[in-house]
This record gives structure tokens, sequence and C-alpha cells, in this order.
């Protein structure tokens, strides 16, 4: 699946996260393991790695773009005072999702990528 360590490192951080990270977050988790790479390195293996449709692109209000791993529909929840993103996974919430998707499906549309984002205030800064 990989032609290179870094497209293997970066894309298992991304799968091993929680929530979606942003590309600096992975620069940093990475230097913290002593892999020194350059910031421009990582930006062209997350293309790459979005380009094989391994990963998927989540963009904020506050600008800041992260990425996640492409393995089950989930909707992002966003406060826009910490700026932090999180993954709601529930089972009733995908089966919607789907439920959506075949819908547009059905009217010829061709899905490329998905994203469901609320923003509010987290309980932290509530």
């Amino acid at each position: 699946m990989y032609k290179t360590k870094t497209k293997e490192l970066v894309y298992n951080i991304i799968k091993e996260s929680e929530n979606p990270i942003s590309a600096l977050e992975i620069l940093k988790l990475l230097k913290s393991k002593n892999k020194d790479l350059h910031k421009t390195t990582i930006y062209r293996t997350l293309d790459k790695l979005l380009d094989m449709e391994l990963i998927n692109k989540v963009s904020s209000i506050s600008g800041v773009v992260f990425y996640e791993s492409l393995d089950e529909h989930h909707i992002h929840v966003e406060c826009i005072t910490c700026n932090t993103v999180e993954c709601v996974n529930d089972q009733e919430i995908e089966k919607k999702l789907y439920e959506i998707e075949s819908l547009i499906k059905l009217r010829g549309f061709k899905v490329e990528q998905e994203d469901f984002n609320f923003q509010g205030v987290c309980k932290s800064c509530n």
C-alpha cells in the first residue's frame, strides 16, 4: 500500500488519532519520535494520502485543516472558542449518513468527500 516509510508513518499517526489531526500536530508527533521531517514533506505526503483515498480533509472555521482516516461515517463538532475538532461516532448517526449518501447517489451524484460539521462551544469552554 505504501511506497515510502513517510507515508506509512503519517498514515499510522492519522489512523491512531481519536480525532482529526492537523499537519502541524503530525509534525510534532513525528519529532517526538525522533523523525525529523520538513513541513513541506508532511503536506506532500498528506496530498498523496488524499489522492490514494486513505484519508479525509476536514476544514474548520478557524482555517486549520485537519486530517482523519476514512474508515467510517461520522460528524465533527468544532468549538468556536478553543478551535478543537472532535468526531462523534454513533450507530444511529452513521445509519442516517449512509441513507443521505444513498439518496444523493440515486440522483446520479458521485460523492467524493463528505463533511458534516457542527460549530458551537465545548464543555471545557462553556
